[in-house]
C-alpha cells in the first residue's frame, strides 16, 4: 500500500511528490505574480498540460530566465521539464523541484551517453 496515494495532496501546486507523476515536457500557458506561504513574491506558472501550478523559487526563475529572457511575461509558449532532486531547506535534507529548459541543457557527449546507457556501474 503506497502512502503517497493515501495522503495525496489536494493542492493545486506542484510539489516534489506530485511532480514525479509528470515527467514530461510542460508548455508554459501563463505567468502570474503571486506569493508563497511566507508572503514573499513568487512567480506562478500555469501549463497547457496540467491543471497544477508551479511556484518558482529564485533558482528556478533564474534558470528559466537564462534560457528565455528576464521578461517573465514572454515565457508563455516556452517549454520546461521538472526534475525532483535532493536539496536542503532550512538546513534539512528534502526533495525539491529543479526546472530544466531545452535552451540551457548542454548536449550529451557520446562518451557520457554511453556511460548512461550501460546497465553496469563501472566501479
Amino acid at each position: 500500500m503506497d502512502i503517497n496515494q493515501i495522503y495525496q495532496s489536494s493542492s493545486s501546486f506542484f510539489n516534489a511528490t506530485n511532480a514525479k507523476d509528470h515527467p514530461g515536457v510542460l508548455t508554459i500557458k501563463d505567468v502570474k505574480l503571486g506569493t508563497n506561504q511566507e508572503g514573499k513574491k513568487r512567480l506562478h506558472l500555469s501549463f497547457n498540460e496540467s491543471a497544477r501550478v508551479l511556484g518558482l523559487n529564485k533558482t528556478n526563475a533564474f534558470i528559466i530566465a537564462s534560457a528565455y529572457g528576464s521578461d517573465a511575461m514572454a515565457w508563455a509558449g516556452k517549454k520546461i521539464r521538472m526534475k525532483v532532486i535532493m536539496t536542503t531547506m532550512r538546513g534539512q535534507p528534502t526533495n525539491g523541484i529543479l526546472v530544466e529548459c531545452s535552451k540551457n541543457t548542454p548536449p550529451k557527449s557520446p562518451i557520457y551517453q554511453e556511460a548512461i546507457d550501460d546497465d553496469e556501474v563501472p566501479f
